[in-house]
């Protein structure tokens, strides 16, 4: 089996197995330069998001 077989990708109820044993912040950059910053702590479930700008 391969590595590619063995991971859980992201789903609809699952954000992956990277957001499991990591506490993250997600950057994305979207329309007229606005900033969205999501903060994944390892422990909780869901995305905490806010703006930078």
């Amino acid at each position: 089996m391969s590595i590619a077989q063995e991971i859980k990708w992201p789903e609809d109820d699952y954000y992956g197995k990277l957001y499991d044993y990591y506490s993250l912040r997600i950057i994305v950059s979207g329309e007229n330069d606005r900033i969205s910053i999501g903060d994944k702590a390892k422990k909780y479930e869901e995305i905490v998001w806010g703006t930078a700008n």
